[in-house]
């Protein structure tokens, strides 16, 4: 069994906490829809990472955090809200104020609804927005994912040797140091104009240069011998993270780059790491999506085996509903019975993101009356 797992052995991830999300949505008879989101992780791995419902983004929600059976902080967030006919639904969870907005998922969601002489039909659409990933994938294959290294992280963290840990160190540091790169081009397209071709290349040794350096080999390896867990390694991220910004501003101002381009081209090396660090985050986190339609499911993509089934307006949930949830979660189906309704549900895990959208369609139909 593999000791050392690649999700702490890859460079010390400062995200690798697994949430599971859960998200029900109830589309009524008049096209109005109840969203309910919920969330059931470990504590600290809601900070930092994606963005969840808030209350200035117009949802009712409620936190709470439990110590569970293995002595664990748990913390449960469950969110809701409504869209009124013909309201744009959200297409994220983040605010505009906040600052991963732009590395936040984004989810663009409509609701046709099409009244024929037959009766009226439904069709739900919802696209999760692929995460960019192939270019760090590639450098994780080449230099930890064939020998020897592949070789070394399999084996007990108390059988390698000091030669072997410096082999994986300097693995390691390579694929830090080249994921860093990848942060720099993708400034460099974001911003094209702000930078000389001469002034990247010079920016782009530096960094590699930084990386080379013995106190990062003697900390990896360190790491690696101790055995330290990736909480242990998060402020030498946070730190390697400001030195390369401080590293880019002092390269930059000794080229004659203005401060203003300067910071331009700094904040967005910063938003490209950040947005892979919350696609990182986004990798062991798990989604089941139930959506529920008037009338008969008639059609829809889910992988599920399970098919389309009379609806319950039930929310799967160990924790009381707050009175703020409560109200919105209890007129689910806008005054219909549930026996009006069908389900289906979808469920994907957060690397199906990587490099690919993830459709969620469904089609219902509901009969006119005959008179």
């Amino acid at each position: 069994m593999r000791m050392i797992g690649l999700a702490t052995a890859i460079g010390m991830l400062t995200l690798v906490g697994c949430i599971k999300r859960g998200e029900s949505i109830t589309v009524a008879h008049d096209g109005s829809a109840c969203l309910v989101m919920s969330a059931l992780g470990d504590a600290a791995d809601f900070a930092g990472g994606d963005c969840f419902p808030s209350t200035a983004g117009g949802w009712a929600v409620q936190e709470e955090t439990n110590v569970n059976s293995n002595g664990e902080k748990e913390h449960t967030l469950i969110a809701a809200r409504w869209v009124k006919p013909n309201e744009p639904w959200p297409d994220t969870y983040a605010i505009a104020s906040s600052p991963l907005a732009h590395a936040a998922l984004r989810f663009p969601t409509t609701l046709q609804v099409e009244r024929k002489e037959e009766g009226t039909y439904y069709h739900f659409r919802r696209r999760y927005v692929g995460r960019p990933w192939a270019a760090v994938e590639h450098q994780r294959q080449s230099l930890l994912e064939t020998d020897p290294v592949k070789s070394l992280l399999d084996k007990s963290p108390e059988t390698l040797t000091d030669d072997e840990r410096h082999t994986i160190a300097d693995s390691l540091i390579r694929f830090k140091a080249r994921r860093a790169i990848i942060y720099l081009q993708d400034a460099a397209t974001a911003k094209p104009s702000l930078l000389s071709q001469s002034a990247y290349l010079e920016a782009r040794q530096v960094i590699l240069k930084l990386f080379e350096s013995q106190e990062m080999t003697d900390r990896i390896t360190r790491v690696l011998k101790e055995q330290e867990n990736s909480k242990d390694s998060e402020p030498f991220d946070q730190e390697m993270d400001r030195k390369v910004e401080l590293a880019l501003r002092n390269t930059l101002s000794r080229l004659g780059v203005s401060k203003r381009n300067i910071s331009a081209f700094v904040e967005a090396y910063t938003k490209s790491r950040e947005y892979y660090q919350v696609t990182e985050d986004l990798d062991d986190e798990d989604w089941e999506i139930q959506v529920t339609m008037p009338g008969v499911i008639i059609g829809h993509n889910s992988l599920s085996k399970d098919k389309p089934e009379p609806a319950d307006f039930t929310i799967d949930t160990d924790e009381p509903l707050s009175p703020e949830v409560m109200k919105i979660v209890g007129t689910m189906g806008n005054g219909a019975k549930a026996s009006e309704f069908s389900k289906i549900t979808f469920s994907f895990e957060g690397k199906a993101l990587h490099d690919r959208d993830i459709w969620i369609l469904a089609s219902s139909f509901v009969a006119n009356e005959a008179e």
